[in-house]
Order: structure tokens, then C-alpha cells, then sequence
């Protein structure tokens, strides 16, 4: 089982947006979760519900509107600029388009060993051997060390995001939608990557995507995203057996409809197509989609709370 020791703890972290003059998006709304060393938690909803907002504001780009966000103790939202740059190092990022989040005039060598650069770790030629060393460990063959992105698939340009960021031997890796950009069979690959990657050095991971089917096969644990908001927290075999929110469900059954499962896919925009953060209603976010729901539903916003030993829901009918 997981070291007890916590990696990261996220509290009550909000992320507002100002859209307009007079108007503000609320991305996020109050979400607090915490990984476990050697975890990964998956965190899963649609596409808008504030997935990418909550890795941005772990990575503190930018920070949360308030809140905290506490890695091995250290609040990343309270700590200088210097301090910030210091402690990097323990918590890197992939972000989902492998490409774009390249240097396009950087070769791919220089992009993986920025972050030696960065902190001055070794001579260029002390680089270029841990460079090209981590460059196979990823499944990238050395030789493409001078190589451009353009020069690459989709799958090797994910694959140089996840060789730089495992560079500094990061204690928590942040994956924003790793995959949902590649081929399937190319999925599959960089999954099987991530899996190897993360026995192999011990890796402590947030996985976000919004597919379920994938979720399911690589976290320990999910935590499912509405409008902003947590409604639900297990573990991957509960959650999935036994979803205890309504919202869950929906989306357990999308994806138990569709031949080969590509979660929140057009056809279930019947169900999924959820109205602006910024008009979110009074009450629970979910009710006026939810065919479970009370008088109180409409009128008070349930808090998360503990329903069983490991499991959390925040649903005025499943307390």
C-alpha cells in the first residue's frame, strides 16, 4: 500500500477569472484533495469543469484566487519567489498538447536538459549523457538528440514532455490530459510509459482526463469534477463499481454505451453540456439535471463529508 507520508495537499483552493469588466469566471470553487507518496489520483469531468485550472494552480501558474496548496508541508502559495524557483524542482507538469508545449527552434536534447541548466547541474557534456540516458528510459532513441519537434510524432514530442520533466526526479508529476491528443494505440504506449515511469522512480501522480476508461486502468484513486466543484472522491475500483453521485453515474453510464469507450464524447451532450461556471445555480450544482433530487437540493449546496471509510460525496441524498 501507499507510504501515509502526503505529498500534496490541496485546500480549499479557489481560481476566479476576470472576463469582464463586471464579471468574474469562477473556474474553480473550493476544491481540497490530497495524494498519498506513490498515489495516483485521477481527477476526471468534462471538458470547462476547471480540470486544468486546479494543475494551474498547483504549478502556481498562476496561483489560486485562495486557498492552499501544501507540497511535503511547504504552502506553494505562501513562499517567496526564490523559494518557489528552489522547490520546483519536486513537482513538474505534462501538459496535453505534447507539441505546442515545445520550443519549436530548441532541439529536442536542449529541451529535456533545460532543467539541468536551470540549476546549473553539471557540464554540457555530464548533461548530454544524463539527457540522452533519460531519453532512453522514455523510449526515445539518443540519436534524436538534435533533432525539432517538428522532426517527431505526437506520441515521441509526449514522450520529450515527460523525459524533461522527470529530469529534476520530481516527487509529484502533474499529467493534464497526457494523452487525449494522441492516436489510441499511441495512448496505450504512453500510459504503459507513465506505469513503468512510476514504479520505477517512485512517482507520485495527479492524472487528469476526461476519459473514464483510461482513469480507471491507471489511478488509485478518482475524484470526479463538476462545474468547479469535487462531488465525489474513491477509490477506482468503488468509484467505478458503485458510484455514489448522480453525476458519477452519468457519466459511468456514457461510457457503458459507447462501443469503444472515449468518455464525454458529442453523443452525450444531452447530459453533458453544463452551463457556465459563472451562472452556476443556487444549491446543489447538479439538481436541475438530477433525477434523484429533493427540495433541499435546490436551496443549500452539500458539503463534501465522508460517507464511508474511504470514500467522499457531496450529495444532500447519499449522506
Amino acid at each position: 500500500m501507499f507510504n501515509q507520508r502526503t505529498i500534496l495537499d490541496v485546500q480549499n483552493i479557489r481560481v476566479e477569472f476576470r472576463i469582464e469588466k463586471r464579471k468574474t469566471l469562477r473556474a474553480v470553487s473550493g476544491v481540497s484533495f490530497d495524494i498519498k507518496q506513490g498515489e495516483t489520483l485521477g481527477l476526471v469531468g468534462e471538458s470547462g469543469c476547471g480540470k486544468s485550472s486546479v494543475a494551474r494552480a498547483i504549478m502556481q501558474l498562476p496561483p489560486p484566487t485562495s486557498g492552499r496548496v501544501l507540497l511535503e508541508g511547504d504552502d506553494l502559495t505562501e513562499v517567496s519567489k526564490k523559494q518557489l524557483r528552489q522547490l520546483r524542482p519536486k513537482f513538474q507538469i505534462v501538459f496535453q498538447d505534447s507539441i505546442s508545449a515545445l520550443n519549436p527552434r530548441q532541439t529536442i536534447g536542449a529541451a529535456i536538459a533545460m532543467p539541468l541548466h536551470i540549476a546549473n547541474n553539471g557540464s554540457r557534456s555530464e548533461q548530454k549523457f544524463m539527457v540522452q540516458k533519460m531519453m532512453a528510459q522514455v523510449g526515445i532513441d539518443p540519436e534524436y538528440y538534435n533533432l525539432r519537434p517538428f522532426e517527431l510524432s505526437g506520441g515521441q514530442c509526449q514522450r520529450v514532455q515527460i523525459a524533461r520533466a522527470l529530469m529534476t526526479n520530481p516527487h509529484l508529476l502533474i499529467c493534464d490530459e497526457p494523452v487525449s491528443s494522441l492516436d489510441v494505440s499511441v495512448q496505450a504506449q504512453i500510459i504503459n510509459l507513465l506505469e513503468d515511469l512510476r514504479c520505477r522512480y517512485g512517482l507520485t501522480m495527479l492524472f487528469i482526463s476526461h476519459d473514464l476508461a483510461v482513469v480507471k486502468n491507471v489511478c488509485d484513486r478518482v475524484a470526479v469534477m463538476y462545474m468547479g466543484k469535487l462531488c465525489e472522491i474513491g477509490s477506482s475500483d468503488d468509484l467505478y463499481r458503485f458510484p455514489l453521485h448522480p453525476y458519477t453515474e452519468i457519466l459511468l453510464n456514457a461510457v457503458a454505451r459507447i462501443e469503444q469507450p472515449r468518455a464525454l464524447s458529442d453523443a452525450q451532450t444531452d447530459v453533458m453540456d453544463s452551463p457556465f461556471p459563472a451562472g452556476s445555480p443556487p444549491g446543489c450544482r447538479f439538481h436541475q439535471r438530477c433525477n434523484m433530487k429533493q427540495g433541499i437540493c435546490s436551496e443549500t449546496e452539500p458539503e463534501m463529508k465522508r460517507v464511508r471509510s474511504d470514500r467522499w460525496v457531496a450529495c444532500h441524498v447519499r449522506e
